[in-house]
């Protein structure tokens, strides 16, 4: 998404907003000329300082990240707003409906809805997105390069037939090592998987 706003845009300055200091981190190691930037909690106030100091072009929300007052900020400005690569769980709609007040005109006021499936598309319209496209997940359009392509093909090779068990991403939860866990889990049936 970055690179395409860069061709599209080459001469725009680009402004990432993170949550977290984790990912202010990964963004600044990610895209170190761009501006690094904390988005404000959603109160007016603070959504107002933040779009007059940083006066932006427009605005890409990514994946469930719906702001009531930073929506209608943007809205009460002309400012183009966007949620790209929207999902949202049957669960998560069901909580926003409870403040489908709050939610129905915050998602009313976007340019632009982009989802990953058929269902997130309807799940959002649901809530007031006005028509979103059905557009994947963004996270596989990333080129593979080519080296990641020859090893694997030497995993293939290496590996045949066999079932193969990926285990990506793990992490620690509440103290344990989740690598830990699934291998636990594993070692009883490893002759039958094997």
């Amino acid at each position: 998404l970055v690179r395409s706003l860069r061709r599209r845009f080459p001469d725009a300055p680009l402004l990432i907003t993170q949550m977290t200091p984790t990912g202010r981190e990964t963004a600044e190691k990610l895209f170190p000329d761009a501006q690094c930037r904390y988005l404000p909690y959603d109160r007016p106030d603070y959504v107002a300082q933040f779009l007059d100091e940083h006066r932006p072009r427009f605005g890409i929300l990514m994946e469930t990240e719906i702001w009531p007052h930073l929506m209608a900020a943007c809205r009460e400005r002309n400012l183009p707003l966007f949620l790209a690569n929207a999902r949202l769980s049957e669960k998560s709609q069901r909580g926003y409906l409870k403040a489908a007040s709050l939610i129905r005109p915050a998602l009313a006021a976007l340019k632009g809805c982009y989802v990953q499936t058929e269902a997130d598309a309807g799940r959002l319209k649901s809530l007031g997105a006005a028509d979103p496209k059905v557009c994947g997940n963004t996270k596989y359009d990333i080129p593979i390069p080519p080296q990641s392509s020859e090893l694997a093909a030497q995993f293939r090779q290496k590996i045949g037939n066999r079932r193969v068990f990926l285990a990506a991403s793990l992490r620690e939860k509440d103290g344990q090592d989740e690598a830990e866990l699934i291998l636990n889990a594993w070692q009883p049936h490893t002759d039958t998987l094997l």
